[in-house]
């Protein structure tokens, strides 16, 4: 829904992704901070089967390959549970799948949603949702990315959230105005 989406204001540099509906990671605030392999935020118990991931990111350098901005995880090393979402930079352009999930988008059939190519040192504003078999990934307010996927969602007992995955490099980027919340 667009009118959820995050704003951001006129000028090109963000200095706060502003969220109608949401203000924290389940009451948790966290300052701007740099991911880093295997850091862990918090832990999620039943997590919503429909939810929205929105948060801040600015990428400060090109790096060759998928680079970990956060992942919430069941500890599965494949499969749903894996990424219920991963969130990646690979270059300059954000990926963010579900394990275990193929999407339909137009034009083919991928295992992610991808943004436009990002700037360096440019802060940009997303939001990521998941409803039904419905995925969108939005970009300073605007919708960027969508699929369908056939698999449906369950319910998951608790996931880890990661700020850099523990089996992964972590992603050159800030995550600022980090929150999660049910649809």
């Amino acid at each position: 829904n667009a009118s959820e989406a995050p704003t951001a204001s006129p000028v090109r540099q963000i200095d706060q992704c502003r969220y109608k509906k949401c203000l924290s990671l389940l009451g948790q605030s966290y300052a701007p901070f740099v991911p880093t392999q295997g850091n862990t935020l918090t832990w999620v118990n039943q997590p919503p089967i429909d939810h929205r991931l929105y948060f801040g990111l600015t990428p400060h350098t090109l790096q060759n390959g998928w680079h970990s901005v956060m992942n919430f995880s069941t500890g599965a090393n494949a499969g749903y549970g894996s990424q219920v979402p991963g969130v990646w930079l690979d270059w300059n352009i954000l990926r963010v799948r579900w394990g275990g999930i193929a999407f339909a988008p137009i034009g083919g059939t991928s295992p992610y949603l991808s943004s436009p190519p990002l700037n360096l040192g440019q802060t940009y504003c997303f939001m990521v949702t998941a409803q039904g078999t419905h995925y969108e990934l939005y970009m300073d307010g605007a919708k960027v990315a969508e699929g369908d996927a056939e698999f449906l969602r369950t319910q998951l007992s608790s996931v880890k959230v990661y700020a850099g995955t523990p089996g992964s490099p972590a992603a050159d980027a800030t995550i600022s105005d980090l929150c999660y919340a049910a649809m």
